[in-house]
């Protein structure tokens, strides 16, 4: 082979070897700190945290119950609690989570940019299943009613 045959040969192997350094640590780098900051969990005071655990268990509870009264109750203000209600928890997810029970209520967190709160639960399902999840609930300002808002 001719020497210059060579270099090129070793340039290109070298272009492509860099190629994919430049990728590999675009896409595989850790995320740097100040998005890591935006998702930090934060802890409540413990009237907030009391108030949110209670709102995810008289909620959670009124599902185990199939009580859809109850638990059309922690709706938000702002949707309508009748038919709203009944098209989101239709039929089949009544039957589903009906007669649920909480093995465990977990401690409540904010995490930003969420203007919530996220409860972390376990419940058992009829048949047996469980599920870890976290439950999200609001307060759009203090002294007004905790809602569900969302996280089955």
């Amino acid at each position: 082979m001719k020497k210059s045959t060579i270099i090129i040969i070793v340039e290109a192997f070298v272009i492509v070897v860099l190629g994919f350094s430049v990728v590999r640590q675009h896409h595989y780098r850790p995320p740097d700190s100040s998005s890591m900051s935006q998702k930090l969990q934060t802890r409540l005071t413990p009237q907030q945290s009391t108030e949110a655990q209670q709102t995810a268990r008289d909620f959670l509870e009124a599902l185990g119950k199939k009580d859809w009264s109850a638990a059309a109750g922690f709706w938000p203000s702002y949707a309508s609690k009748g038919r709203h209600f009944d098209d989101v928890f239709n039929d089949k997810i009544k039957d589903y989570l009906g007669g649920l029970e909480i093995v465990s209520l977990g401690t409540p967190y904010k995490e930003a940019p969420y203007p919530g709160v996220f409860v972390p639960y376990e419940i058992r399902f009829q048949n047996g299943e469980t599920k870890q999840f976290r439950l999200a609930v609001r307060q759009d300002r203090p002294g007004q009613p905790w809602y569900f808002d969302g996280g089955l």
